[in-house]
């Protein structure tokens, strides 16, 4: 009998993240290390999202950038410095703006509430390292609020990035990142909304 061996070859296909780019500007710089841990971080919370993050400055914008999306990023209190505030009134870390239950691609980041929640962790770092981490702890502030913009959600996750509150030790620590049904979520955000006339307005023009 003649047996007939019959080779099978498998084809298959992968879901391919439909990159895009997410213009930051922020109204102040950082200084030199902040700078670099600050974009270095947010690169590795979005990577596996699509989403690749293009930092600028607001005061030096240029004519003809464009991004697929836009965010405006005000900077309040000390941030390059990191001092030791005296007093800071209780609120957030940061926050998005909302209008109409839309989330507008306007974020602020509180500084001087930052470094009072670092607190005495941060104090006991050596001074070479507090930029570094001074900017990846803005970073991942800043990643939470981009969350609510890009999946265009109002709720919180149950933990990682986009939890409703976090403290030094998050955000001091060596791993802290978005949870996987956060970054499901980030995969399949909605399309921008009059995106031209919102990066126009959000850039200031």
């Amino acid at each position: 009998m003649l047996l007939r061996y019959t080779s099978l070859v498998v084809l298959s296909v992968s879901v391919c993240l439909q990159a895009e780019t997410l213009g930051v500007y922020l109204d102040k710089p950082l200084s030199g290390p902040a700078q670099a841990s600050f974009r270095n971080e947010l690169h590795n919370l979005l990577k596996d999202t699509g989403v690749s993050i293009e930092l600028r400055s607001l005061k030096e914008r240029k004519a003809g950038e464009s991004f697929d999306r836009l965010m405006v990023v005000q900077l309040r209190g000390a941030c390059d410095a990191m001092e030791s505030p005296l007093a800071v009134k209780a609120g957030p870390l940061a926050s998005t703006q909302v209008d109409g239950g839309r989330i507008l691609p306007y974020a602020e980041i509180f500084c001087d509430r930052l470094r009072q929640t670092l607190g005495t962790a941060f104090d006991r770092e050596p001074p070479y390292r507090r930029n570094m981490l001074a900017g990846r702890a803005m970073a991942r502030l800043l990643a939470h609020e981009i969350y609510h913009f890009l999946a265009q959600e109002k709720s919180h996750s149950a933990g990682g990035v986009a939890k409703n509150c976090v403290g030094s030790r998050e955000l001091l620590s060596e791993d802290f990142a978005f949870d996987h049904p956060t970054l499901a979520r980030l995969r399949t955000v909605p399309e921008p909304a009059a995106a031209v006339a919102e990066t126009e307005e959000a850039a200031g023009r």
